[in-house]
């Protein structure tokens, strides 16, 4: 996809979107796959979402979205200024989730196939998906990612002491 093509898309807003409401204890991603593979063409924008409620305060959101860059579509002014219109790039798969602890700025986002790939082994990139989502939310479920530095720093600071 021509970097011009993907800057005029997003700038009109041109992305397909939905959003699942579902609770947190039975998050099903097969929805959101579902949806996703109808929604899904070569040389177009999508983005879709499982919303669920953690707690009061708290929201847990998992995205799949088409991109040519490792940031969220809605970041539209940041994309603005890296993409080069007369660049040719490869419309990609990218992975998001969103939690307070999954990472210090609150959001990982991970490339996991292009969608040529994807359209060739549609299994193999949706198993990536799973493990991706599965990966991070154990992450969120051991304490985030703060719980699991204070493991890399005891862990160094007992092999100091030996």
């Amino acid at each position: 996809m021509q970097g011009e093509q993907f800057l005029k898309l997003l700038k009109k807003k041109v992305i397909t979107q939905t959003s699942f409401q579902q609770v947190i204890e039975d998050i099903n991603i097969d929805e959101l796959f579902t949806w996703f593979d109808k929604a899904l063409d070569d040389d177009s924008l999508i983005s879709g979402e499982i919303l669920a409620k953690v707690n009061a305060e708290d929201a847990l959101k998992l995205s799949i979205e088409t991109s040519i860059i490792n940031l969220p579509l809605r970041y539209q002014n940041a994309i603005d200024k890296i993409i080069l219109a007369d660049q040719e790039y490869e419309l990609s798969i990218f992975a998001i989730i969103e939690h307070p602890i999954v990472s210090q700025s609150g959001l990982f986002i991970k490339k996991i196939a292009s969608v040529k790939t994807y359209r060739d082994d549609v299994d193999a990139v949706k198993a990536k998906i799973v493990t991706f989502f599965d990966e991070k939310l154990k992450l969120i479920a051991d304490g985030g990612w703060q719980a699991k530095q204070g493991d890399v720093d005891t862990n160094l600071t007992e092999i100091e002491k030996d």
